[in-house]
């Protein structure tokens, strides 16, 4: 039957090609780093941005303090964002908990920190946490390995193969458990699925 072109109801259908195939990048991803991570962990700070500012910016050594500069740049997160919601909601607990937030290579973030900064899968019972920020993702990003929280995604593989092997890049922004809730509250309220978009919720 094909789709409806809207600059021209009357005429034929236009072919109905589906959703465009898009390729994985290897670019950087944006991480939120939590407060409480932050406070405890000065000195691995540092570290991790010295790892991944050379990627980055093409250099080979940079300072600390440049790096806090650089970096350091969204942090908006104010202590009263922790408890100023009733629970009812779309922002997840990282969020809430949130330092600032920082663009990094996943293989930095995930390989060397993740799981010191949001913990195992045994940590958290099985249920994964979100950790992007729903502002500023992309439809390449997809989160860890399932099958292992500290490895990051593979950019090189298939989309098809990322979808299959690493959690979606739903799970990534809401976690497990505020997923779920958020995909029940659509199937309720939109069964049709009249307002379901890329990538958002109930595109699974």
């Amino acid at each position: 039957p094909g789709v409806v072109n809207r600059f021209d109801p009357e005429g034929p259908n236009l072919p109905n090609i589906g959703a465009p195939e898009i390729v994985a990048s290897g670019l950087y991803e944006n991480g939120i780093i939590p407060r409480k991570w932050l406070v405890e962990n000065d000195i691995a700070l540092v570290k991790m941005l010295l790892q991944m500012l050379p990627q980055m910016f093409g250099v080979t050594s940079i300072a600390a303090d440049t790096i806090r500069n650089i970096i350091l740049h969204y942090g908006s997160f104010g202590v009263a964002h922790e408890g100023t919601s009733d629970g009812m909601d779309a922002v997840s607990a990282a969020q809430r908990k949130a330092g600032f937030w920082a663009d990094m290579f996943p293989k930095v973030l995930h390989d060397a920190f993740f799981t010191d900064m949001y913990g195992t899968e045994e940590d958290n019972d099985g249920l994964f946490p979100g950790y992007i920020s729903p502002n500023h993702s992309t439809v390449v990003v997809r989160g860890p390995l399932k099958d292992d929280w500290g490895a990051a995604c593979p950019s090189d593989e298939t989309v098809a193969w990322r979808n299959e092997h690493c959690f979606s890049l739903q799970k990534a922004i809401f976690g497990t458990t505020l997923l779920k809730e958020l995909e029940l509250i659509k199937e309720k309220v939109d069964p049709d699925g009249m307002f379901t978009c890329a990538y958002c919720i109930g595109d699974n």
